[in-house]
C-alpha cells in the first residue's frame, strides 16, 4: 500500500463525513421553521420580559431582594413544566423547591429587634 492510495482513501473519508454532516446541519436550518420560530420566541420575547421584569422588580424592593428570587426559578419552571407539558415532578423537586423558598424567606425576612438592657 503506498501512501498516495492511503491519502486519497483518507481524503474520501473526510470528504463523505463533511457532505453528511453539512447536509444534515443544512436541512435543519430549511426545513424545521418550528423549531427557529421557537427559538427566536424563547431568545427574545422570553428573555426580554424576564429582564423587564427583574429590573421593575429591583427598582421596586431592591437589588437584595430580587436577586434572592433567582432561587425559585427552577421549582417554577418544574411546576409550569407539569401544567402546560405534563411533566412529573419528582420528590427531589419537591425537596429543591423547598430549599429555594426558604433560601428566599430566610434572605428577605426582616432581622429580629433585641432588646438591649
Amino acid at each position: 500500500m503506498n501512501w498516495q492510495y492511503f491519502c486519497f482513501h483518507k481524503f474520501k473519508h473526510v470528504i463523505v463525513v463533511s457532505y453528511y454532516v453539512l447536509h444534515n446541519i443544512c436541512s435543519q436550518f430549511f426545513v424545521e421553521m418550528k423549531f427557529w420560530g421557537n427559538l427566536l420566541f424563547s431568545s427574545v420575547i422570553t428573555t426580554s420580559l424576564a429582564t423587564t421584569m427583574y429590573f421593575y422588580a429591583t427598582s421596586k424592593i431592591g437589588a437584595e431582594k430580587a436577586s434572592s428570587f433567582i432561587f425559585t426559578v427552577p421549582f417554577t419552571a418544574a411546576i409550569s413544566s407539569y401544567f402546560v407539558f405534563g411533566e412529573l415532578i419528582h420528590w427531589y423537586t419537591i425537596v429543591g423547591g423547598i430549599f429555594g423558598i426558604s433560601a428566599v424567606w430566610i434572605l428577605n425576612r426582616k432581622p429580629k429587634k433585641t432588646s438591649e438592657n
